[in-house]
């Protein structure tokens, strides 16, 4: 899977803060679910103004930055809320664009389902071995690294000179970012830090 080649723009990726389903401890990737349930926490709200502040003084050396910047999200209401956030305290002059290709790693039948952590790390075990496996109808790490990459390219042959966030789950940001640090994406999980709520990662920096 190769790298997407950014250099036309400047590119971040945030994971949105804690969920609602975050503190209950359940996966929510069903779009009838995850579209208008689940949203953030208070944490979560005050995480996302935390990273609008950092992601300013990061950009502070920017020029236009208000013309430059673009936020682009999961359309996911935890996601969706994140994105409102930064928009709101970065106040860049382009609204939020919304691609459901940012949503959540599909879970199938651990989706809500309670203590799904030892299923989740035999998926891991798995995919380390085949990147296209999809046990327990969970989206393969290669279905996920395609539609997140596809619109990477996508925005980067779109775009010029703009700065991009991304604000999307923690799978798809992992498979997503795991390329640009040497790892190959069903190695996300292991070779790879987590990315924690509101985490912001700068990819395809010189």
């Amino acid at each position: 899977m190769a790298v997407p080649k950014i250099s036309r723009n400047r590119l971040f990726v945030i994971r949105h803060g804690e969920s609602e389903s975050n503190v209950q401890g359940v996966l929510v990737s069903d779009p009838e679910y995850g579209v208008n349930s689940y949203g953030l926490t208070d944490l979560g709200k005050q995480q996302a103004i935390e990273a609008a502040a950092k992601l300013k003084a990061i950009l502070q050396s920017e020029a236009s930055l208000t013309e430059r910047l673009l936020i682009v999200s999961s359309d996911f209401k935890r996601t969706r809320e994140t994105a409102e956030i930064l928009h709101e305290n970065l106040q860049p002059k382009t609204p939020v664009r919304f691609e459901t290709a940012l949503r959540e790693r599909v879970f199938g039948v651990l989706d809500l389902a309670p203590d799904c952590g030892a299923r989740i790390q035999e998926i891991y075990d798995k995919e380390l071995l085949d990147a296209t496996q999809s046990p327990h109808g969970v989206e393969s790490v290669m279905s996920v690294s395609v539609r997140m990459s596809g619109l990477v390219q996508s925005l980067e042959e779109e775009h010029c000179e703009k700065i991009i966030v991304l604000v999307s789950h923690a799978d798809p940001l992992q498979i997503l970012s795991a390329p640009f640090y040497g790892v190959a994406p069903n190695k996300h999980s292991t070779c790879l830090p987590w990315i924690d709520n509101c985490d912001i990662r700068e990819l395809g920096a010189a």
